[in-house]
């Protein structure tokens, strides 16, 4: 799904999304990478293409975000369902049985 936003925003506004990009790559890297000094951290080259950007690009971005983090959600709690679901098959509990099994 998120895919799918993506290559809707590559071909709706190129330049928004070639930005979006840009900053997921430089959160992951910071992610990654904890030993970066503090005069080039990828915080401030987030900071810096953001700060450059329009109020109209601001926008987009962070609604290209914000719908992909829905998501990202929406398939993990979609998950949690079918793990809940496939172990109410195995056991003696019937669907929506809340009791506290004491080990």
């Amino acid at each position: 799904m998120v895919d799918s936003i993506e290559a809707i925003a590559k071909t709706r506004n190129p330049l928004v999304f070639v930005k979006y990009h840009n900053l997921l790559a430089l959160g992951a890297k910071r992610f990654d990478d904890n030993t970066q000094s503090k005069e080039d951290t990828c915080l401030s080259k987030m900071t810096d293409l953001v700060s450059k950007m329009e109020s109209k690009e601001l926008l987009l971005v962070s609604r290209l975000i914000t719908h992909s983090l829905t998501m990202v959600n929406i398939a993990e709690t979609r998950h949690r369902f079918r793990v809940i679901h496939e172990e109410e098959k195995v056991s003696d509990r019937s669907p929506g049985d809340l009791r506290v099994i004491s080990e």
